[in-house]
């Protein structure tokens, strides 16, 4: 119980650039994984997956509730160049992102408890 689910880390892209960049065998077996297909939202079934776990904490990075792609990725170990450029932007965020993400904290009891 006393565990910690997330998607990734800094040193890894987001899911949308990972699922992306899976060769058609991986793709198919995380597809068959999660039950879903190439037309399902693989970030939003990702988050869901981590925020249902029995884990007692679940870390989302902002980038996969937004859905981005590799431009924001944060660190790519063993480069010199490019790393920690990723900025938010207030047009990021929206009262849309806010419900969806008040959503499923409710639904999956992820808010603060004592």
């Amino acid at each position: 119980k006393n565990y910690v689910i997330y998607p990734g880390t800094h040193d890894n892209p987001p899911i949308k650039a990972w699922y992306e960049s899976l060769n058609p065998a991986d793709k198919k077996y995380v597809n068959m994984y999660l039950c879903i297909n190439d037309n399902d939202n693989i970030c939003e079934v990702m988050i869901k997956e981590c925020l249902k776990s029995v884990c007692k904490w679940a870390i989302i990075p902002i980038q996969d509730y937004l859905e981005l792609g590799i431009e924001s990725r944060i660190n790519t170990p063993s480069t010199s160049s490019g790393n920690w450029q990723f900025r938010l932007k207030k047009e990021d965020l929206s009262v849309t992102l806010a419900n969806k993400i008040k959503q499923w904290t409710n639904l999956y009891r992820r808010g603060f408890s004592s």
